[in-house]
């Protein structure tokens, strides 16, 4: 809806940052939710198609976002990773001496299988084996996040993901 508010109240140019599209994370199991979505849908391709510009996060959303709004919009939407201040990146993946005590490593997600966040307890155990003559420095990995607890299948993974992360969760 402020896309189109600036569009109808504003000369300024309105650029859109879509993470993915609303109307693929809905389900359309019964023809009253089909009905029932029809108006979101209608605005959010709407709102996709009075945007000046709409940049997206990766190439799967970009993937997303074609296949959501083949029929509303003209021109692809550009990519536009999420920025990362790589004067702070100075370091290799395996210099682990550039880890401080204190150091962690934050993700934010919704407790999603799609997401992989299993990856990350995995990759992060391997980075502490690494790091075992040095346990009082060792980082911390903070997975912060959500699910819908309607949704079995997140409730399934965010069991998953605290079984593998075993005693280390706080």
């Amino acid at each position: 809806m402020p896309v189109l508010i600036f569009r109808l109240f504003s000369k300024a140019q309105v650029i859109f940052y879509c993470h993915f599209p609303d109307k693929l994370l809905t389900r359309r199991s019964s023809i009253l939710r089909r009905l029932y979505r029809l108006p979101f849908d209608a605005l959010e391709g709407l709102a996709m198609k009075s945007a000046h510009h709409v940049l997206v996060n990766s190439k799967f959303t970009a993937a997303a976002y074609a296949a959501a709004f083949h029929g509303w919009t003209r021109r692809p939407p550009a990519l536009l990773y999420p920025s990362v201040r790589l004067n702070k990146c100075k370091t290799s993946a395996r210099d682990f001496d550039s880890i401080r005590a204190g150091s962690f490593f934050l993700s934010i997600n919704r407790f999603e299988r799609k997401k992989r966040l299993h990856i990350a307890i995995h990759a992060f155990k391997s980075l502490r084996v690494q790091l075992s003559s040095r346990e009082t420095e060792a980082p911390y990995l903070i997975l912060g996040g959500g699910y819908d607890a309607r949704m079995q299948e997140n409730v399934k993974y965010y069991v998953e993901l605290q079984r593998l992360a075993g005693s280390n969760i706080s």
